[in-house]
């Protein structure tokens, strides 16, 4: 496989880098699926150089195409302030489901890391048992009053 064939590889090499700003370009150089796809051939201390190197939104949204097994994997190897930062850029839903792939010790740290009202919302999440509705819920809302459409 050449290594225009491989894109994880250089990928990697550019996170390595330190270089975030380039890492986002390469990144958004790619489709969505070939995004995850990269992400997916990389082991999971690989794939938290990658998104440690992001700004957190941008490692956040990158996070909603891999399964969440894959996605614990590397978050456990960030720093607890690293992931509750991308952790509490994603969706609540996803982010519970992240954190209920770690283990006990660092699904706290991270907790204790993130932001009050995220931890809370994700704490409120994680009380219900996952195969429930409670376990999926999505805490977020937006509220619109009948005078917002007129």
């Amino acid at each position: 496989m050449s290594e225009q064939n491989r894109p994880w590889e250089s990928l990697l090499e550019t996170a390595e880098s330190g270089d975030a700003e380039a890492l986002a370009s390469q990144i958004e150089e790619f489709e969505d699926a070939d995004r995850v796809h990269a992400l997916a051939h990389l082991d999971a201390a690989e794939r938290a150089i990658v998104l440690g190197a992001l700004p957190a939104e941008e490692a956040a949204a990158l996070l909603e195409g891999v399964p969440d097994q894959q996605s614990a994997d590397a978050v456990e190897k960030l720093e607890p302030a690293d992931a509750a930062d991308i952790l509490e850029a994603l969706p609540s839903d996803e982010r519970a489901e992240i954190v209920r792939h770690l283990d006990g010790a660092t699904a706290e740290a991270i907790l204790v890391a993130t932001e009050p009202e995220a931890s809370e919302s994700l704490r409120e999440i994680l009380r219900y048992p996952e195969a429930s509705a409670g376990g999926h819920m999505v805490t977020e809302y937006v509220a619109v009053t009948a005078s917002t459409t007129t």
